[in-house]
């Protein structure tokens, strides 16, 4: 192999690598914010501090689900990224769109827990919006580099369990 091949290949990788503890940032940057909207407990008693926790349960149920839902996708990203050798144009933009959603699961996680229940539909579904543009984003991630052979040592069931792992969510919603 030449110097200049091996030189690219060594700096395809580094890019490849310097996207990942990017994406890793922004999603631990993610969970941070979604437990720093959690309302404090209160109370001098130990019945009085649980009545507080359950009168906030909503809360802790919508950061519960979010959590789940933010470590889901991280971990779907991770187990693609493992074999990424390199990232063109499009992958980091489609990994980028795909961060937006992942910084947007705290907004649409507040929204959910917002007052007025007239409006519960309209925030649940901005919240599946998010979800769903989630997967859909990480889907179209992978089957892009999938298509350009960005990915080295991937074994078909793999990339197939992905697939689907990724439409679930998208058909649930």
């Amino acid at each position: 192999m030449a110097d200049d091949d091996k030189d690219d290949l060594e700096s395809d990788a580094r890019a490849a690598e310097r996207l990942t503890f990017f994406s890793d940032a922004v999603i631990a940057i993610a969970i941070t914010l979604l437990a720093i909207e959690l309302p404090l407990p209160e109370g001098d008693t130990v019945s009085k501090f649980w009545h507080s926790v359950q009168h906030e349960d909503g809360h802790y149920a919508a950061f519960l689900i979010s959590f789940v839902a933010i470590s889901a996708a991280w971990n779907s990203h991770h187990d693609i990224f493992r074999y990424v050798r390199r990232v063109d144009t499009r992958a980091r933009t489609l990994n980028t769109a795909w961060l937006l959603t992942v910084i947007l699961t705290p907004f649409a996680t507040r929204l959910l827990t917002a007052g007025v229940s007239a409006t519960i539909p309209l925030r649940f579904g901005f919240y599946a919006l998010v979800q769903f543009c989630d997967s859909a984003l990480l889907l179209a991630l992978l089957r892009h580099m999938i298509r350009h052979r960005e990915l080295a040592g991937v074994e078909r069931a793999s990339l197939a369990a992905w697939t689907w792992r990724e439409y679930t969510p998208m058909i649930a919603m």
